[in-house]
């Protein structure tokens, strides 16, 4: 019966939510050199990379269940962090194996970074009023580095020598630490808000200080201080993305329109796109989402963006032999989330414009059963589920 549920269970449509880091060149000639992912986190989970050009489904059962835990890699793959509802883990393989860190009780993730090849995360304890940040080693346990309880962060940003921190509440503050001391940044004045801010996190560092996200509600802003002026950016009714930093220009995406900034001025560029995440990659360049596809911003001109599709949910395979799957979690993790989008019925694609196909029918043993193996019990239930996807009606699979 649990089987079932989770098969049949309806879920949001898959999406990639982020790229981890780089990974080695693929097969696909369509995708440059030094443009493949390695690890990428969607809402089913992280997936690293194989090198045959598909990913492995990580299987979120091994970091407590949490298929959208934030995430963190450093840039060699060497650590990947992940925060979610159920705990905060690390992982040295991959997402493959992970292991858990002890944190408060009270203490709820609310951002994540990799930063001199350690996790960093950013903590409120809601019913105290307080927030933390916490060092994640690479070996050893966590450790609090702050507490605040005149602050309650909202994000954090890891660029080069600094950590960015900073939070809506109490009262709006920026603040900056090197490994040894803290500054605090926070302007003499902020721009004047309609309504009480309820969000303010850092998204980039730029011209010797920083552009944060400003949230009142559904509407948000993108206001640029390094501690003494404060600059205005574009504002939107519910979205906004970025900013970026392009070639020769910043970018940002305010309710589905493309917004540039050439010459310290933002504007609407005129082009709409569909891209639903931008972020700065490890590489240095802009990389957007546009739901199952990744790509990578090589330039903009008059005309619009310049993209690369470098991968998509198309290349997405099951979970790997020999990784963590205690009872078959990670089986049924698969189920769960690969049936609705029928990616457990058909092959990866090797490339991210590639179109994947059905898989060929597996064929019944004599007596419908295997010899008692614990994996090959599961593959029996695999097949048993594959077939009743297959059986379903078509306006139930997914949408």
């Amino acid at each position: 019966m649990i089987l079932l549920a989770s098969l049949l269970a309806h879920g949001p449509a898959p999406a990639i939510l982020e790229l981890l880091t780089l990974g080695s060149d693929g097969p696909c000639e369509d995708v440059p050199s030094g443009a493949s992912p390695g690890l990428i986190r969607t809402n089913l989970g992280v997936h690293e990379a194989q090198l045959d050009g598909t990913f492995a489904f990580g299987c979120p059962s091994r970091w407590g269940g949490s298929e959208t835990a934030l995430a963190a890699a450093s840039p060699d793959g060497a650590g990947l962090w992940l925060a979610g509802t159920d705990g905060v883990y690390l992982s040295t393989t991959g997402g493959c194996q992970a292991q858990p860190y002890a944190l408060g009780a009270d203490d709820v993730p609310v951002a994540i970074a990799s930063w001199r090849g350690e996790g960093w995360l950013l903590t409120r304890d809601f019913s105290a009023g307080a927030g933390s940040l916490w060092r994640l080693p690479l070996s050893g346990p966590s450790e609090r580095v702050q507490t605040w309880t005149d602050v309650r962060p909202d994000g954090l940003l890891a660029d080069g020598d600094t950590l960015w921190v900073a939070g809506s509440q109490p009262n709006p503050t920026l603040l900056s630490y090197d490994g040894r001391a803290w500054r605090d940044l926070t302007p003499a004045a902020w721009p004047p808000t309609e309504a009480p801010l309820d969000r303010l996190a850092p998204k980039l560092a730029a011209d010797g200080g920083v552009w944060l996200l400003a949230g009142t509600g559904a509407p948000r802003a993108l206001w640029w201080t390094d501690g003494e002026t404060v600059s205005v950016g574009p504002s939107a009714t519910g979205s906004l993305l970025g900013p970026v930093r392009a070639p020769y220009v910043d970018l940002a995406v305010v309710d589905g329109a493309l917004w540039w900034n050439l010459s310290g001025d933002w504007a609407p560029h005129g082009v709409e796109v569909d891209w639903t995440c931008l972020q700065m990659g490890p590489d240095g360049l802009p990389w957007a989402c546009a739901q199952d596809e990744l790509r990578q911003v090589v330039g903009v001109d008059v005309g619009g963006p310049m993209e690369v599709l470098a991968a998509s949910l198309r290349q997405l395979g099951p979970p790997l032999d020999g990784c963590d799957d205690v009872d078959g979690q990670c089986g049924l993790d698969w189920l769960h989330f690969g049936g609705e989008s029928g990616f457990v019925e058909t092959s990866p694609t090797t490339c991210p414009d590639e179109v994947r196909t059905p898989l060929p029918p597996s064929p019944a043993s004599a007596c419908g059963c295997d010899a008692g193996a614990p994996r090959s019990a599961l593959r029996a239930w695999l097949a048993f589920a594959v077939a009743l996807v297959r059986r379903r009606p078509h306006h139930a699979r997914g949408r």
